[in-house]
């Protein structure tokens, strides 16, 4: 067929056999064209040796699309599987649930979520590495339920998760129901039958007066425990010899098993814990239980009262949170919200103190304090000299503010030199109420030492710091603020900012670690009154480990006796979060009030120097000030004891964290952590998947693996994430692109970095042209990675020819060869003598082109004698030489997919290349497990091997197959001797401890 261009008729004529000629036009590409189908059938001009090679290839094209057609339907299939699945999912989610509030974590995230969690501990009790607790350090634990009538469904749904936990406990059901036939027989449960529910409580007193269980709860009925609850509870008191009170994460299950709504809770927050009923049921430590007055008044929501008796009696510290799903309620979490404002108010008011209740939503609230005296306070308004932001914050203060007793500081730096401003600063002497005053700091004055100078010139009890870019919008924003930062132990306050002109949220009490050093939740993804926010986040008050520089009030006292803030080395950037950490350190609460709310703009869209020198001045100082506040800090800097550790610090909206999930934070452990980012392939997964995971099911190591991404934008670890986890030592795989070595330098820059290995098992630095991975391998890559080496403490390879080219590189170098999992493999068997011809077979991917140059010639010579198969990659000139092609399989079904191809014998060539020569035995290991013996290339990694090396050539080559070919009892001699040699010194499970060794300190 004759053709001007490429087109779909062109398509159509190579699948069906015809050869194409591309007639020279002006319009035809210079070049060949490589369509769908390449250009096998294609001759791109009229000479008649292009014609001619294109009637011999024709053919390629048709075989081609057989193949791509195979892959689209198998691709097909699978996305009809995966995408009916999630309809299908969808449909019971929907008709089971309706609609979630916008500000709940959808079912799909959640499911996600929950299925790597219970992987997890299924892994962990299948193993049996639950670490085990003495019989006689077991705690009992005495349990109560107050059953309505009508309740006993849930009941039962309580009492098959209880039977699925081990342990010593002790189930008391008090109701006004009879006892059921034959509860009698189960010693655990135990029922009590009472006249009215008024003498629940009573009953409740008695059993735990006498019962004498080291701790107790209250469950509402249809509860239904996690069956590590118990474990858990066990393991924190371990660990925490002195709490007294546990509370857990929860979540709801519909009738269809669906489980939805989970609750990561903010870890021990004092008012978050005050404003809802949050915490849920608690466990309690008997003598802690006694001593609060036992039992709740209120049958509803009777676990809050605990919290706050507890909590009122012996401080919040004595209470912790354990941050993992462990109850589950059906349908909808059981809160009495009347019960829980009674209790609160009846609380403050034994404590004499007054307060009224806010409602925010049906599920929680704000609390008011009364203002009887209000405070003095000095509002700083901190200014740069730009006239017109300033006088538009001076402006709103004095028309908006309804507060009694303040003045007005105006905190300027020296030698301002803007003439308008100086006349406009003259006119505030004018002023008398509220009393303005102007303080100014040194020619080089810089934030902090604006706020140190209003500070220090104000006389107030509490000095508010806001910044000139701030606008006032409610009258009682000063008093809201103060109502709650006269509190005891609270000494700073911040409160809600939103954007000017849209109202999206800007502040809602910053995280520290969220996306970098510290951010909003919500942050510009929201708009002030769309929603509530996950956990009514926008909109209820809570303890916040940094109040956010735009505006916070603090008490002068503490200010003085925290020294201040760092105008030395966090004079414009950070001075806030290292002076709030100050704070917190001398014990002291901040809190966030979303009563009071002001509009207030990013800090950064307020500068609009485009000088670069000064840009470049400002982006060093920045750069400076993280690293002070990093090696001042860490962890406490990057760890937020008010983010529940389940949510991802990658997303400003509350989402549970998808991509790692660290093994210990779901199963505490006193053994070595190792933090993984491996490359998501074989390499990975036989350098530090297989390893690891052998490690953890040998009691020998805890993990948290999390393969890099290969498609979309790359994601790493930040410092922030590492601290959270904090791992004995991470292990990264192959950093040599821009943004993986940005996240080391990070981590180096901080200070505080954990002991850091590099995994390499490739010459990276020396990639063959011809190689396709090369093209994900940046030019420069010997300069990269000795970049990456001198920010880790060790360099892991995996043999001694790379050991030994990279040692210059990096001190600290150790070899740990490639080994085969035990489970992957020793139960395999491969075939032998199973057709009329031995079966010669090869195994590799696309990296592998070259490698197989001179076997074409080979496999021509022997293909009477032999049958030969390729299982993987099969250049294109060598496909019609073979008996069977195997496509690649997933990487986990490859060992078995081996074994079944029933090889008589198998090659391994390897190009005489440096990069060659560096690589590891692993093919050797593969046919050798199998008992096939293998004929290979004379190079440094198959050296020390019973295989038949040879030199690269077609003589030497074609000599010792045709040598085995003949020979069957010889050749299977060295497959039993392969096989040997892999059992004796190549299986993993048999080299764990020099794995560990050489992947952590020491």
């Amino acid at each position: 067929m004759y053709a001007y261009e490429p087109s779909t008729a062109c398509f159509e004529a190579l699948v069906c056999g015809c050869p194409i000629i591309y007639l020279p036009n002006d319009l035809l590409l210079p070049t060949r064209f490589e369509g769908y189908l390449g250009s096998d059938g294609s001759a791109w001009g009229a000479d008649l040796s292009l014609i001619e090679a294109a009637k011999k290839n024709v053919h390629l094209a048709a075989e081609k699309y057989e193949e791509k057609k195979h892959i689209f339907w198998e691709q097909l299939e699978n996305f009809v599987e995966i995408t009916q699945d999630r309809s299908s999912k969808n449909r019971i989610n929907r008709s089971a649930l309706g609609e979630l509030p916008p500000q709940d974590i959808s079912i799909e995230k959640y499911r996600h979520w929950l299925e790597s969690r219970n992987q997890v501990l299924t892994d962990a009790a299948s193993h049996l590495h639950l670490e085990p607790i003495p019989e006689d350090a077991l705690p009992s634990f005495q349990l109560f339920i107050r059953l309505n009538p009508g309740d006993e469904t849930r009941l039962a749904d309580t009492l098959d998760s209880l039977m699925q936990i081990s342990g010593h406990w002790l189930l008391e059901i008090i109701t006004t129901l009879p006892s059921p036939e034959g509860l009698d027989e189960i010693p655990c449960i135990r029922w009590h039958t009472v006249s009215a529910n008024a003498e629940s409580k009573a009953v409740i007193d008695q059993l735990a007066e006498t019962q004498n269980a080291d701790w107790l709860i209250e469950l509402p009925a249809g509860a239904k425990l996690d069956q590590f609850y118990l474990w858990r509870c066990t393991k924190q008191i371990q660990y925490t010899p002195d709490a007294l009170a546990f509370f857990v994460d929860d979540d709801c299950c519909n009738e269809k098993g669906v489980r939805f709504s989970p609750r990561f809770k903010p870890g021990v927050n004092p008012t978050s814990l005050q404003s809802s009923d949050l915490a849920g049921p608690i466990c309690v430590r008997r003598d802690a239980w006694l001593a609060t007055d036992g039992a709740s008044h209120h049958p509803g929501s009777p676990w809050f009262s605990k919290l706050l008796g507890i909590s009122g009696k012996f401080g919040w510290d004595s209470i912790k949170h354990i941050p993992d799903v462990l109850i589950t309620y059906p349908d909808a979490f059981p809160s009495h919200t009347e019960s829980c404002v009674l209790t609160l108010v009846q609380e403050f008011q034994d404590r004499g103190i007054e307060c009224e209740i806010v409602p925010v939503s049906g599920r929680s609230w704000c609390i008011r304090h009364p203002l009887n005296q209000p405070p003095s306070i000095s509002v700083a308004i901190l200014t740069t000299g730009q006239l017109d932001l300033l006088s538009r914050c001076l402006t709103s203060v004095v028309e908006k503010t309804d507060y009694p007793n303040f003045e007005i500081i105006i905190a300027l730096t020296n030698e301002y030199g803007a003439p308008d401003l100086d006349i406009w600063l003259k006119k505030l002497d004018e002023l008398n109420k509220p009393k303005v005053r102007l303080v100014l700091t040194g020619a080089t004055g810089n934030h902090a030492a604006r706020c140190n100078a209003a500070a220090a010139s104000s006389s107030s009890e509490f000095v508010l710091f806001l910044k000139e870019e701030s606008v006032v919008i409610q009258g009682k924003w000063l008093y809201e603020l103060v109502r709650s930062g006269t509190q005891t132990g609270i000494s700073g306050v911040s409160p809600r900012l939103i954007q000017p002109g849209n109202a999206m949220i800007e502040n809602t009490g910053s995280i520290l670690g969220l996306r970098g050093i510290a951010t909003s939740p919500y942050q510009g993804k929201v708009k002030l009154g769309e929603e509530l926010g996950y956990l009514d986040y926008c909109h209820v008050a809570r303890d916040v480990s940094t109040l956010t520089a735009a505006c916070m009030l603090i008490r002068r006292e503490s200010f003085l006796r925290a020294g201040g803030m760092d105008e030395i080395d966090l004079g414009n950037h950070l001075a806030e979060i290292d002076f709030c950490l100050k704070l917190r350190k001398n014990g002291e609460r901040l809190v966030y009030q979303p009563l009071s709310t002001i509009v207030s703009s990013n800090p950064k869209e307020a500068l609009f120097d485009l000088d670069p020198s000064h840009v470049s001045r400002l982006a060093m100082d920045e750069d400076h000030s993280k690293k002070i506040l990093s090696k001042r800090w860490y962890p406490v800097a990057a760890v937020d004891p008010f983010w529940n550790p389940a949510l991802s610090l990658a997303e400003t909206i509350p989402t549970p964290e998808l991509e790692f999930h660290a093994r210990w934070q779901r199963i505490p452990t006193h053994l070595p952590r190792i933090l993984a980012n491996q490359l998501p392939n074989g390499q990975g997964d036989y350098r530090i998947v297989s390893p690891l995971r052998a490690l953890s099911k040998a009691g020998m190591a805890s993990e948290c693996l999390w393969p890099q991404r290969i498609k979309g934008e790359a994601r790493y670890n930040s410092i922030s994430e590492i601290a959270r986890l904090n791992p004995d030592s991470i292990v990264v795989q192959h950093y040599i692109t821009t943004p993986a070595l940005a996240a080391l330098n990070e981590w180096d820059s901080s200070g505080c970095r954990p002991f850091t290995v590099y995994s390499l098992d490739d010459l990276i630095t020396d990639m063959d042209e011809k190689n396709p991975m090369r093209k994900g391998v940046p030019a420069n890559a010997r300069a990269r990675l000795q970049y990456a080496l001198k920010r880790c403490d060790r360099l892991v390879v995996s043999t001694d020819f790379l050991a030994e080219t990279y040692r210059t590189f990096v001190s600290d170098i150790k070899v740990v060869p490639n080994r085969l999992e035990q489970g992957q493999w020793i139960n395999l068997r491969n075939l032998r003598r199973t057709s009329k011809k031995p079966r010669i077979g090869w195994a590799g991917g696309s990296s592998h082109h070259s490698d197989l140059v001179l076997l074409q010639t080979v496999i021509e010579q022997t293909r009477d004698q032999a049958d030969w198969i390729f299982f993987g990659m099969c250049p294109p000139e060598i496909r019609p030489l073979l008996a069977e092609y195997h496509r690649i399989v997933r990487f986990s079904d490859y060992p078995a997919y081996l074994a079944s191809l029933n090889l008589d014998l198998a090659v391994a060539p390897l190009a005489q290349t440096a990069f060659n020569r560096g690589k590891s035995n692993l093919r050797l290991l593969d046919y050798g497990i199998l008992g096939i013996p293998v004929v290979c290339t004379d190079i440094d990694p198959y050296r020390n091997s019973p295989a038949c090396r040879v030199n690269n050539t077609v003589a030497e080559w074609t000599e010792a197959i045709r040598a085995r070919i003949h020979d069957p009892d010889a050749r299977e001699r060295e497959g039993d001797s392969m096989r040997r040699w892999v059992l004796d010194g190549y299986l993993l499970e048999n080299h764990l401890a020099e794995w560990l060794e050489a992947h952590l300190p020491g």
